[in-house]
Protein backbone atom coordinates (compact mmCIF):
# COMPACT_ATOMS: atom_id res chain seq x y z
CA UNK A 1 0.00 0.00 0.00
CA UNK A 2 2.77 2.44 0.96
CA UNK A 3 4.78 1.77 -2.18
CA UNK A 4 1.73 2.16 -4.43
CA UNK A 5 0.99 5.55 -2.82
CA UNK A 6 4.59 6.69 -3.29
CA UNK A 7 4.54 5.67 -6.96
CA UNK A 8 1.12 7.18 -7.77
CA UNK A 9 2.03 10.19 -9.93
CA UNK A 10 -1.61 11.09 -10.66
CA UNK A 11 -2.46 11.79 -7.03
CA UNK A 12 -2.33 15.40 -5.81
CA UNK A 13 0.92 15.79 -3.79
CA UNK A 14 -0.85 17.10 -0.66
CA UNK A 15 -3.52 14.37 -0.77
CA UNK A 16 -0.71 11.85 -1.20
CA UNK A 17 1.04 13.20 1.89
CA UNK A 18 -2.14 12.95 3.97
CA UNK A 19 -2.83 9.40 2.75
CA UNK A 20 0.73 8.33 3.59
CA UNK A 21 0.61 9.94 7.05
CA UNK A 22 -2.72 8.25 7.77
CA UNK A 23 -1.33 4.90 6.66
CA UNK A 24 1.86 5.21 8.73
CA UNK A 25 0.09 6.42 11.86
CA UNK A 26 -2.88 4.07 11.66
CA UNK A 27 -5.40 6.92 11.59
CA UNK A 28 -7.91 8.05 9.01
CA UNK A 29 -7.41 10.85 6.51
CA UNK A 30 -10.22 12.74 8.25
CA UNK A 31 -7.99 13.07 11.30
CA UNK A 32 -5.92 15.62 9.38
CA UNK A 33 -8.74 17.69 7.87
CA UNK A 34 -8.25 20.53 10.40
CA UNK A 35 -4.47 20.62 10.01
CA UNK A 36 -2.84 23.47 8.10
CA UNK A 37 -0.84 22.68 4.97
CA UNK A 38 2.30 23.65 6.88
CA UNK A 39 1.51 21.17 9.68
CA UNK A 40 0.87 18.37 7.20
CA UNK A 41 4.13 19.04 5.36
CA UNK A 42 6.15 19.25 8.59
CA UNK A 43 4.66 16.00 9.91
CA UNK A 44 5.14 14.27 6.55
CA UNK A 45 8.78 15.39 6.43
CA UNK A 46 9.38 13.69 9.78
CA UNK A 47 8.83 10.36 7.94
CA UNK A 48 11.18 11.23 5.08
CA UNK A 49 13.89 8.91 6.43
CA UNK A 50 11.73 5.95 5.32
CA UNK A 51 12.59 6.76 1.70
CA UNK A 52 16.34 6.56 2.31
CA UNK A 53 18.46 3.44 2.11
CA UNK A 54 20.51 3.07 5.30
CA UNK A 55 24.26 3.36 4.89
CA UNK A 56 26.74 0.79 6.08
CA UNK A 57 26.85 -2.95 6.22
CA UNK A 58 24.70 -5.29 8.24
CA UNK A 59 26.71 -6.30 11.28
CA UNK A 60 27.07 -10.04 11.95
CA UNK A 61 26.88 -9.61 15.76
CA UNK A 62 24.84 -7.32 18.00
CA UNK A 63 25.29 -6.73 21.73
CA UNK A 64 22.01 -6.19 23.56
CA UNK A 65 22.00 -5.70 27.34
CA UNK A 66 25.46 -7.21 27.61
CA UNK A 67 24.69 -10.36 25.58
CA UNK A 68 26.09 -10.96 22.12
CA UNK A 69 23.69 -12.19 19.41
CA UNK A 70 24.52 -13.48 15.95
CA UNK A 71 22.32 -12.29 13.10
CA UNK A 72 20.96 -14.99 10.83
CA UNK A 73 21.49 -13.08 7.59
CA UNK A 74 20.34 -15.76 5.16
CA UNK A 75 17.10 -17.71 5.07
CA UNK A 76 19.14 -20.76 4.08
CA UNK A 77 20.82 -20.65 7.50
CA UNK A 78 17.61 -20.55 9.57
CA UNK A 79 17.11 -23.34 12.06
CA UNK A 80 13.81 -25.19 11.97
CA UNK A 81 12.37 -23.39 14.98
CA UNK A 82 13.36 -20.00 13.51
CA UNK A 83 11.72 -20.89 10.21
CA UNK A 84 8.46 -21.91 11.90
CA UNK A 85 8.41 -18.76 14.06
CA UNK A 86 9.22 -16.49 11.12
CA UNK A 87 6.49 -18.07 8.97
CA UNK A 88 3.89 -17.58 11.69
CA UNK A 89 4.94 -13.92 12.17
CA UNK A 90 4.73 -13.00 8.48
CA UNK A 91 1.60 -15.00 7.67
CA UNK A 92 -0.63 -11.90 7.78
CA UNK A 93 1.01 -9.13 5.67
CA UNK A 94 -1.07 -6.49 7.48
CA UNK A 95 0.56 -7.44 10.79
CA UNK A 96 4.21 -7.48 9.69
CA UNK A 97 4.87 -3.93 10.88
CA UNK A 98 3.33 -4.70 14.27
CA UNK A 99 5.41 -7.88 14.51
CA UNK A 100 8.70 -6.36 13.35
CA UNK A 101 10.30 -6.53 16.80
CA UNK A 102 9.46 -10.22 17.00
CA UNK A 103 10.74 -10.87 13.48
CA UNK A 104 14.07 -9.26 14.43
CA UNK A 105 14.21 -11.37 17.60
CA UNK A 106 13.76 -14.56 15.57
CA UNK A 107 16.73 -13.62 13.37
CA UNK A 108 19.07 -12.98 16.34
CA UNK A 109 20.45 -16.00 18.19
CA UNK A 110 22.73 -16.35 21.21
Amino acid sequence: MYESLIQDEKLDPMIKKIKIIALLTGTTEDHFKDWSLEEVVMFYNSFEFLNEVPEGDIQPYYTIRGKEYKLTDSLKRLRGDQFIDLNSLIKDPKMITDQLHMICAVLLIL
